[in-house]
């Protein structure tokens, strides 16, 4: 009988570190498209980063996401290679990389893009740089001489690390260069369960706090110090964080910005780059929608994960009779004959 508990003992703390242990399998690989939805408005004063420790209940299901001001952004995971700065561009090194995530910022514009160059293995996650692409506009560099490690693998509540980084970045623009040196502190200060803007409840979920020192010296003579403290939500059964906070500058207890950060299951995205006009957005019954591309074959409205297609009446003319649906964010996907699609946030109010 006590070799029989004994044994089960063992099988508890297995089962214990694997819930709350993140390791290389709770982050994106190649071919993953994630939908990142970017808050950023008032409402963000009515809740708080919430607590440390062991079996926390991180409740956010009453942050509005689907407020017409949050901003969503595709991630695009693939392989650096053929990237259009890999493996060096100008000053910036990004050969170590062997996985880039595209920032999507417009959906029409084909040069508005932001590649981010990471290293990932079993061991660690690294951030070695990106670059923003917006030749109509600016583009900024932005590399680690020493690149900055984001996570160790695996990682585990109350586990805790520093790590010191060098780091460059210009505004190609304006002309003016900035170095940065500096240390983050990277520590699981929590655990227990998460509830997300969704509603969803997450039992195995690690909480990672980030604080990030540093001084950003520029070319015109400038040195300023800073601090920058961020919350990343992590699950076991989940990829990449699933939520986080970036908090205020000179107040470590006010969020300046939240990330809700959703799998894409459709597919890859192909942006379709000529223009697509909804109106009106949000909308309690119907919904218009007028693209250049005349060529449409097809036009579908998913779940705001992607997942589920809702059933809707969509006529010859454009318009989209919504009034089934219950209140909340939708996906309109509209593709063309040559297989390229595009992708709306839509409101039912």
């Amino acid at each position: 009988m006590k070799t029989i508990i004994f044994l089960n003992i063992i099988l508890l703390s297995i089962v214990m570190n694997g819930q709350t242990s993140i390791s290389r399998d709770n982050y994106y690989v190649e071919g993953d498209v994630v939908l990142l939805h970017n808050k950023f408005d008032i409402s963000l004063e009515n809740f708080t980063s919430g607590d440390s420790g062991e079996n926390i209940i991180w409740d956010y299901s009453d942050m509005d996401f689907n407020h017409s001001s949050v901003i969503v952004d595709t991630l695009q995971f693939v392989n650096p290679v053929g990237t259009p700065f890999y493996p060096t561009f100008l000053r910036a090194d990004y050969s170590a990389a062997n996985l880039c995530y595209i920032r999507k910022t417009d959906e029409f514009d084909s040069g508005n893009n932001n590649y981010n160059y990471i290293y990932i293995d079993s061991d660690k996650l690294e951030f070695i740089g990106s670059w923003a692409d917006n030749p109509s506009n600016e583009r900024w560099e932005d590399h680690y001489v020493d690149p900055v490690k984001e996570l160790d693998f695996p990682f585990t509540y109350q586990d805790t690390y520093v790590d010191t980084f060098d780091r460059f970045y210009s505004d190609q623009s304006s002309g003016i260069e900035h170095t940065v040196t500096g240390t983050v502190e990277v520590t699981a200060d929590g655990f227990g369960t998460l509830v997300t803007p969704d509603g969803e409840t997450l039992n195995d979920v690690v909480r990672i706090h980030r604080v990030e020192n540093g001084v950003d010296t520029n070319s015109i003579g400038q040195s300023n110090p800073y601090s920058k403290n961020s919350f990343y939500w992590y699950s076991s059964t989940v990829k990449g964080a699933i939520l986080s906070f970036e908090m205020a500058s000179n107040d470590p207890n006010r969020i300046e910005t939240a990330n809700y950060e959703k799998l894409f299951l459709l597919g890859t995205p192909e942006f379709i780059d000529n223009s697509v006009v909804l109106f009106p957005n949000p909308t309690s019954s119907k919904i218009n929608f007028y693209t250049r591309d005349l060529d449409i074959s097809e036009v579908k409205i998913y779940n705001a994960t992607g997942v589920q297609e809702m059933k809707v009446d969509i006529d010859e003319s454009g318009s989209i009779n919504i009034e089934s649906l219950k209140p909340g964010v939708y996906l309109l996907k509209i593709r063309n004959m040559g297989g390229k699609f595009f992708i709306k946030k839509i409101i039912k109010n």
